[in-house]
């Protein structure tokens, strides 16, 4: 598991999220991991299996406390979504 800090009562550990909505404004549908490597290959197989239905933003985020840092989104570009927060793809 990734963490911030290895001593007690230091940062909660992260974990990571990977979310996918169908249309603007649509129900999301999410999953939560604590391996990096086991989000990343659920954002892709979703990434393969819906990415090119229009409208449709998928999302892999690392969530630490209250902290919310977007890795990946798809479409690439800037992260778009009721509640997203603007990660490296952002740039």
């Amino acid at each position: 598991m990734d963490r911030d800090s290895a001593r007690p009562g230091g940062p909660r550990p992260a974990v990571y999220r990977v979310t996918c909505r169908f249309r603007p404004d649509g129900p999301v549908n999410s999953g939560w991991w604590a391996d990096r490597a086991t989000a990343e290959l659920r954002y892709r197989e979703w990434v393969g299996l819906y990415g090119s239905d229009p409208g449709t933003v998928i999302t892999l985020a690392r969530v630490t406390g209250q902290t919310v840092e977007v890795l990946r989104s798809w479409p690439p570009g800037p992260a778009r979504g009721a509640g997203a927060v603007p990660g490296p793809d952002a740039r």
